[in-house]
């Protein structure tokens, strides 16, 4: 039962720590519909 606890915990703290360094990990690819011809400085 501990190694199960052991490893949940392990499993927890990679996905806070990939989930606060989401944006430096998978940056967000720049979506041209959404932003007119591309020149509106929205990025």
């Amino acid at each position: 039962m501990q190694i199960f606890q052991t490893i949940s915990v392990f499993v927890i703290a990679v996905v806070a720590i990939l989930w606060l360094f989401r944006k430096s990990i998978f940056p967000k690819k720049f979506n041209s519909s959404s932003c007119g011809d591309g020149d509106c400085g929205c990025h």
